[in-house]
């Protein structure tokens, strides 16, 4: 379904000339339903989509908060795309010719016409759609200790791996309450910056330094290492608890909050799905009370319910976080200040995420960052 999204996106834009804005927001709109069906349903097709699966989705989306507005702007979207899909000899061109691209046949629903597709999305009524009933993890990062004013600095920091440069002579200076993105066209930057921040890595050269208040937790794109052993969940984590909470029953509340209840609980560490290890790791950082949060793709292996929980822990935290995400919404909602990392330098922007890939500005800065 990707690939078809790919093509109408395009023809958006060289067809019809449709603005940047409006190309990304439906791409948004588009790309989150794509992985909603692909995680939820196993389809990855639009000949598979189903008007009782396009309710499910928005219901989902309605029982996450989103407005009925922005629910609205999800079924145009839908309507367009599954429009453009079946009505092939509408369009004055053939938007795969145009394009040089193969045939679009190849991405039709073979039982679906543009007019079943009219009628497909006029029955959706956004103020009659019940919330979902599905569970959401109870994800709250609290501060055992609240931070004081220095936080971060550092200065002049540079790595290497195997002999391949990675960046060089970084600095930053983060301020309380700050959620910084990290991006980089190599994601290996910005996973050995977290590991030298956590001192599971060191620097070719430079510095840094964290405040006397500042407690760190950390999620790293690879956690299989915190799973090698048999330990049942309740054991598992009841080794990051301090002496006072290593109580069964506390660490059982704790994993309930991550949708971890009765037997499950005993179940072995070793044994677990990629999602479960996400929610277990996000357990164990709300166990640290942390004031400082260090994320590297922590959206990875998590369905739509988690993603939804995180993204909003993440926004009312009132510590300071550095993350990584290749997923918009999220990087949109909860950074404050964007930092772009590449060998030859770095960007750091006071800005929100659609303000900086939308700047003519910050684009010129970026070709000469990877020039």
């Amino acid at each position: 379904m990707e690939q078809a999204i790919d093509l109408f996106i395009r023809f958006l834009a060289v067809e019809r000339g449709l603005s940047e804005n409006y190309q990304l927001s439906t791409q948004r709109s588009l790309s989150e339903f794509a992985q909603w069906c692909a995680a939820k349903k196993k389809i990855d097709h639009p000949c598979s989509v189903t008007l009782p699966l396009i309710s499910e989705y928005l219901a989902d989306r309605k029982r996450a908060g989103l407005s009925a507005a922005s629910i609205k702007l999800i079924v145009i979207a839908l309507k367009i795309f599954f429009r453009f899909l079946a009505g092939n000899g509408a369009v004055e061109r053939d938007p795969a010719e145009a394009l040089a691209l193969p045939r679009i046949e190849r991405y039709l629903p073979e039982t679906l016409n543009e007019l079943q597709v009219e009628q497909l999305l006029e029955k959706i009524n956004v103020d009659e759609i019940q919330a979902s009933t599905r569970r959401y993890p109870a994800i709250i990062y609290q501060q055992a200790r609240t931070a004081g004013d220095q936080i971060l600095h550092i200065e002049g920091l540079s790595a290497s791996n195997g002999g391949t440069k990675l960046f060089k002579n970084f600095d930053l200076f983060v301020n309380k309450g700050e959620k910084i993105a990290f991006l980089s066209k190599d994601s290996q930057i910005i996973t050995s910056l977290f590991q030298i921040l956590v001192g599971e890595k060191k620097a070719d050269t430079g510095t840094f330094k964290f405040g006397q208040t500042i407690t760190t937790a950390s999620l790293p794109a690879n956690n299989e290492a915190y799973f090698k052993s048999n330990e049942n969940l309740v054991d598992w984590l009841r080794q990051f608890a301090s002496e006072e909470n290593k109580d069964e029953v506390y660490m059982r509340g704790f994993l309930g909050k991550m949708l971890f209840s009765g037997e499950e609980v005993f179940k072995k560490s070793s044994v677990l799905s990629g999602g479960e290890k996400m929610r277990c790791m996000i357990t164990r950082m709300m166990l640290a009370g942390a004031n400082l949060l260090i994320l590297d793709e922590p959206t990875n292996h998590l369905d739509l319910e988690s993603i939804t929980a995180f993204n909003n822990a993440l926004k009312d935290f009132p510590g300071t976080v550095l993350f990584t995400s290749h997923d918009h919404e999220f990087t949109q909602t909860v950074a404050t200040r964007i930092v772009e990392i590449s060998p030859n330098g770095f960007l750091d922007k006071l800005m929100t995420y659609d303000e900086y890939i939308e700047s003519e500005r910050v684009a010129e800065q970026k070709e000469a960052l990877y020039a």
